[in-house]
């Protein structure tokens, strides 16, 4: 994606920071850099969950070192999977919906 396309998607971030200074401070650069951005900031491993749930990011940006979230890594992966398996389910729900659909108009044919 190019930061300088004037109709380019904004760049969803998610900030993994306690502070709120050292957040705008990221916040900052990036828009100095020329990014649109949709960016929330999280500091609690359930708030990570719901924002790793909620929607895909274009890229997930932590502190090294906060206290809740010892153990990042493993957390961030555990949500990542659990994510797509939500939308797994969603999309076979979907396509399973279609096809009774399409099922369901041919019958009546």
């Amino acid at each position: 994606m190019s930061a300088d396309a004037p109709d380019a998607s904004p760049l969803r971030v998610l900030l993994v920071e306690d502070d709120p200074n050292d957040a705008a401070l990221v916040m900052r650069e990036l828009k100095l850099a020329g990014h649109r951005l949709q960016c929330e900031r999280i500091d609690t491993p359930e708030a990570l969950a719901a924002a790793l749930a909620r929607q895909p990011w274009d890229i997930v940006i932590s502190d090294y070192q906060m206290p809740c979230l010892t153990r990042l890594g493993p957390s961030v992966a555990r949500a990542l999977q659990e994510a797509e398996v939500r939308r797994a389910r969603r999309r076979a729900e979907s396509a399973w919906r279609e096809e009774a659909q399409v099922t369901a108009a041919l019958g009546r044919e």
